[in-house]
């Protein structure tokens, strides 16, 4: 049963984020990111009152505070994303931004003083190699470094990772404490706040049709259940379980962007998701 949930939800992921690809053409960054995050609340916060309902909390202020920064790194990271997509092939931008297992582990041993994963270095090298060939296209093998230093497009989707990252970090912080869904709906609420700030700011604020408009509500509904079934997923197995099943969505996202956008490279690309991958599963053995 977790396996079949775990791939169905990578396959979920995978479909979230061309979805995403495809909505940000026509919304601006903030916006599209408030309607489906506002989506994925109405889902999330029935479960955190039931939840909260059945058990006691018991939260330190510690942990409140590392909730609220986890979020506010969702913020950082969903706003890079978006902007990611709009200029960056899907193919790309999944393998590239999907190294934050990776910054995850480095970031443990760096800032929490935890024992190192013994094969941290040969995960580091596989994202090194992964993200070499997702960028590799026909231009010379100095191309991926030129353009890290050269295009948004790269530097966005790397710099989602970074946020990732730092996100897991402060939610794994958190989560000792708050239980799970009420975590989810807490992170997914600061989000919205944020968003909603900078857009009353910007005088952006969208109208109700804006969430209602064309493929938003199914791919909006998507992002939602994907989120609960990962909250879902980490209350029945282990992380070294169900992490390995969520990167299946990388090499997803790779085919989605060849069938559904006509990006090139995909063969090349395939190669650099699974270089990815082996490296995200290293760090969860």
């Amino acid at each position: 049963m977790v396996v079949a949930l775990g791939v169905f939800t990578a396959f979920l992921m995978a479909s979230f984020t061309a979805g995403k690809k495809h909505l940000i053409q026509d919304y601006g960054t903030a916006e599209l990111g408030f309607v489906l995050k506002t989506y994925a609340m109405c889902l999330l916060l029935p479960a955190a009152v039931w939840q909260v309902r059945t058990v006691s909390l018991d939260v330190s202020g510690y942990a409140w505070t590392m909730g609220v920064v986890s979020g506010l790194f969702g913020f950082l990271g969903l706003m890079t994303a978006l902007a990611a997509l709009r200029v960056e092939d899907l193919s790309a931008f999944k393998p590239v931004s999907k190294v934050s297992p990776i910054i995850v582990a480095v970031g443990e041993v760096v800032f929490f003083d935890l024992t190192g994963q013994p094969l941290l270095f040969a995960a580091a090298i596989c994202a090194v190699v992964g993200a070499y060939l997702t960028l590799l296209e026909d231009a010379g093998p100095t191309q991926p470094v030129r353009r890290l230093f050269r295009d948004r497009g790269p530097q966005l989707a790397l710099l989602t990772s970074v946020f990732a990252a730092g996100s897991a970090l402060t939610t794994r912080q958190a989560a000792i404490e708050i239980p799970s869904l009420v975590l989810a709906a807490m992170w997914s609420g600061v989000i919205i706040v944020l968003l909603g700030i900078f857009l009353a700011a910007t005088r952006q604020l969208p109208p109700v049709k804006r969430f209602l408009d064309g493929w938003v509500v199914p791919i909006a509904v998507v992002g939602a259940v994907k989120e609960w079934l990962v909250v879902v997923l980490f209350g029945l197995a282990p992380a070294a379980v169900v992490v390995p099943l969520f990167q299946l969505s990388v090499p997803l996202a790779v085919l989605f962007g060849g069938q559904f956008f006509d990006e090139h490279h995909v063969g090349r690309r395939l190669i650099g998701a699974a270089f990815v991958v082996a490296g995200v599963i290293l760090v969860s053995l």
